[in-house]
C-alpha cells in the first residue's frame, strides 16, 4: 500500500517538477555534496544551481539534507528521498525506452539472435539454461553470437559482474532489455 501511495504522489510531483529538478534527481549516487552535484551536472555558478536545481528539489521533497539542522555546514550532503528514488527509477526507465528505440532504429546491435536471447530470458537464468531454452548445443557459438552481443548492447546483464566465469553466474534483462522484450511480445501478438 505504501509503495502505491508513493508512486501516486511521485506521479503528481513528476508532472509539476522542472527539467532541472529531474536532472538533479537523476545524477545522485548515494549522498553528495553541493559541489559534487554541481560537478555532476557540469554547472559552475553556485547561486544559479542553488536557486534553479537544489532548492526546488528540496521543496518538492525529492531530496533531503543529511544535516537538516545545519543547512550551511561544510559537511552538508544531500540524498534522494523515497519519492526521489521512485522518480529516478522512472527517469531511468524512460531513458531505457529511448536507448532501446535508438538501438533498434539506428544501430545494428540488436540482431535476430540478440532478440531471441532477450525474449527467452525469464527472471535470472544461467548460461546453460538459456542455451537449453534456445535449443543451442555449442557453447562457443552461443556466447559469441547471442550472449556477448546482448551484454554489449546493454540488453542483459550479469548477476555477478565481478565474477563473469562463476558457476553461479546468472543473466537478467536490463531496463532496455525489458523494453525490447515487450516490443517483441507486442509484435508477436499483432
Amino acid at each position: 500500500m505504501t509503495d502505491q501511495v508513493t508512486d501516486q504522489v511521485t506521479d503528481q510531483v513528476t508532472d509539476q517538477v522542472t527539467d532541472q529538478v529531474k536532472q538533479i534527481v537523476a545524477v545522485f549516487v548515494g549522498e553528495m555534496s553541493r559541489s559534487d552535484l554541481q560537478s555532476a551536472l557540469k554547472l559552475e555558478h553556485r547561486h544559479s544551481f542553488t536557486k534553479t536545481y537544489l532548492h526546488p528539489a528540496l521543496e518538492a521533497g525529492l531530496i533531503e539534507m543529511t544535516l537538516p539542522d545545519k543547512p550551511t555546514s561544510q559537511n552538508q550532503r544531500y540524498r534522494r528521498t523515497t519519492a526521489g528514488e521512485v522518480l529516478a527509477r522512472k527517469i531511468k526507465s524512460k531513458r531505457g525506452d529511448v536507448l532501446i528505440e535508438e538501438k533498434l532504429l539506428h544501430t545494428g546491435q540488436v540482431t535476430g539472435h540478440v532478440e531471441q536471447i532477450v525474449a527467452a530470458l525469464v527472471g535470472e537464468m544461467s548460461r546453460s539454461d538459456l542455451q537449453s531454452t534456445l535449443k543451442l548445443e555449442h557453447r562457443h557459438n552461443f556466447a559469441k553470437t547471442y550472449l556477448h552481443p546482448a551484454l554489449e548492447a546493454g540488453l542483459i546483464e550479469m548477476t555477478l559482474p565481478d565474477k563473469p566465469t562463476s558457476q553461479n553466474q546468472r543473466y537478467r534483462r536490463t531496463t532496455a532489455g525489458e523494453v525490447l522484450a515487450r516490443k517483441i511480445q507486442n509484435q508477436e501478438q499483432e
